[in-house]
């Protein structure tokens, strides 16, 4: 992967003069000269991709535009070989850099959705996802060995039974976390992302929210699946 510049600055614009849907995301990535970028957007289909807008980068500016989305929206930016994914709603500038830490991880900075899915997140990660990774590391290690003691086999059920219950307290937290928020829109994301697995879940609390903005990609992503 071609190294980019710390920082890049990446603008969505709303166009009215050429379509009252049109954004424009653009900004400049000095590093970045002869690749290809790719726009995607989320489908209700199996959770695919749909393609946006495609541009190959000359002198490290890059212009993707579309008028396919109805914010707020996820969409994915293809770049440097990556693909990241992030909320778009109606802030005006995204960032995207690079982690000081890790020259090869891509930071993304958007609007306000993303921010509060982001603390979400990390409240996911630290109090769920850390330990169901360390219960899956102790569950490998012992079933890795060809003969297990008696003990081996009690620690390794017992193993298995926390990371289930790892498993359905996150649930259970994102459960929650929407019920208390059925009017916020970052309810929707969760829903799509977090719950994609159990339609039967999704469909029961998509039909307790109580969302003002019906037009947006995300809610009309969750009806077309769900309704």
């Amino acid at each position: 992967m071609k190294s980019f510049g710390l920082r890049i600055g990446l603008f969505i614009f709303f166009l009215n003069a050429c379509s009252p849907n049109e954004i424009r995301i653009g900004g400049e990535c000095r590093g970045l000269v002869g690749d290809t970028v790719v726009l995607y957007g989320l489908s209700a289909e199996n959770g695919d991709t749909l393609l946006l807008a495609v541009q190959r980068v000359e002198k490290g500016i890059i212009d993707l535009r579309t008028d396919e989305l109805q914010l707020p929206a996820k969409v994915g930016l293809g770049i440097g070989g990556k693909k990241i994914f992030f909320i778009v709603d109606s802030k005006e500038i995204v960032c995207l850099g690079k982690e000081e830490q890790d020259s090869s991880k891509i930071r993304i900075e958007s609007g306000e959705l993303e921010r509060e899915y982001q603390v979400v997140y990390r409240i996911l990660n630290q109090k769920y996802e850390m330990p169901a990774q360390k219960l899956q590391e102790k569950i490998q290690v012992l079933e890795g060995r060809q003969e297990k003691t008696e003990s081996e086999r009690k620690a390794l059920e017992e193993l298995y039974r926390n990371l289930d219950r790892c498993k359905r307290y996150k649930k259970e937290y994102i459960k929650k976390t929407i019920q208390a928020n059925p009017t916020h829109e970052l309810s929707l994301f969760l829903l799509w992302d977090e719950l994609g697995d159990e339609v039967e879940c999704q469909d029961s609390l998509f039909r307790e929210m109580k969302i003002m903005n019906k037009k947006s990609n995300i809610y009309r992503l969750l009806a077309q699946k769900l309704l």
